[in-house]
């Protein structure tokens, strides 16, 4: 399973903070640095084993607690309607 972007979600980053609407939900998120770098790599369908590495790369965090984070951040992001889930 891959994820990414909603195509009905608008988004830019502003110094440094993904800044993402619902275009359904009329709603308006500001993501942390951790969301953002995960969002900006949603750009393009991916996997959640791509996203932890992505992570990895960037912060110094264990394999578990990044399986951890990108986990709950497109599974809450599944559930506000602002990601999407191709197979």
């Amino acid at each position: 399973m891959r994820f990414r972007h909603h195509p009905r979600t608008a988004s830019r980053v502003v110094e440094g903070a993904a800044i993402v609407v619902g275009i359904d939900s009329n709603r308006l998120y500001v993501l942390n640095g951790t969301g953002t770098r995960i969002w900006q790599e949603l750009s393009e369908p991916r996997t959640l084993a791509h996203l932890v590495e992505s992570l990895r790369a960037h912060h110094a965090v264990a394999e578990a607690a990044a399986r951890d984070d990108c986990h709950r951040f497109c599974d809450d992001l599944l559930k506000k309607g602002l990601l999407d889930c191709v197979e």
